[in-house]
């Protein structure tokens, strides 16, 4: 009975030794796995900040083209003007 009691005993403690070795590849992977999971989730974030970083150059951007678009037309107005006034002074 006591031989049966330690053989039983030997073989839940070698058992539990087994099992710790076995699960120790896991956890490491688990860790490994984790650290990644957790790069991942950074680089997601820097993404939107950069994706709405590029939505405020473009929406400056658009400014910046309707501020050259009006220029330009000012530009063509004042061109017209000045050779009207050049086509007045040579009539005189």
């Amino acid at each position: 009975m006591l031989q049966t009691a330690a053989v039983v005993i030997s073989i839940l403690t070698g058992s539990i030794l087994l099992g710790k070795e076995i699960s120790r590849p896991f956890q490491s992977m688990k860790k490994s796995v984790d650290e990644l999971n957790y790069s991942i989730q950074m680089l997601s974030k820097d993404l939107e900040d950069s994706k709405s970083d590029r939505r405020n150059i473009h929406n400056d951007l658009s400014k910046h083209d309707r501020r050259l678009d009006a220029h330009d037309v000012k530009l063509g107005k004042h061109d017209e003007q000045i050779k009207t006034l050049f086509k007045r002074g040579e009539s005189q």
